[in-house]
């Protein structure tokens, strides 16, 4: 369950992102959204593992 998320919240990000090249700073922000996800990804599974 947690992968079906994780990947329909990447993959409606990368519509998101790809459908409007023409706004370079919103291609930016997603970017930066991205980053800040894989983060927050990152360190969830920090705080699962040591909590296992």
């Amino acid at each position: 369950m947690k992968n079906y998320l994780r990947g329909h919240l990447t993959e409606k990000l990368f519509l998101i992102c790809n459908s409007s090249d023409q706004k370079k700073s919103f291609t930016l922000y997603c970017e930066s959204l991205e980053q800040s996800l894989i983060f927050a990804l990152i360190f969830a599974r920090l705080i699962l593992y040591c909590i296992d």
